[in-house]
């Protein structure tokens, strides 16, 4: 009896964690574009950059299927500027980043 219980218990405690356990991330079905260059199906943080052609903002457009949040520094660290909406058009400073999760 009491081996049987050990064993339910065990299997119990195994699908409990599989069940609860954070999955691993998954890419936005569709496009994210920084000043005209296309990411595919992203995934994660990515900087825009500091070039002549982005000297005060970058173009965010959002054409993924989840909202993607926009920060005023590099590595999407510090304080959330706000988000782009999926399918819509957004601008983040020169030298930010944006984080899709």
């Amino acid at each position: 009896m009491f081996r049987t219980a050990g064993i339910v218990g065990a299997l119990a405690t195994a699908g409990a964690i599989a069940l609860l356990a954070p999955g691993a991330a998954h890419a936005a079905g569709g496009t994210l574009t920084l000043n005209g260059a296309p990411h595919a199906n992203p995934v994660g943080c990515f900087n825009t950059g500091d070039s002549f052609y982005t000297t005060l903002q970058t173009t965010v457009g959002n054409g993924t299927d989840r909202a993607i949040t926009l920060y005023a520094g590099p590595d999407c660290a510090g304080q959330a500027l706000g988000v782009i909406e999926p399918n819509t058009i957004g601008y983040v400073p020169s030298g930010g980043s944006v984080s899709v999760q």
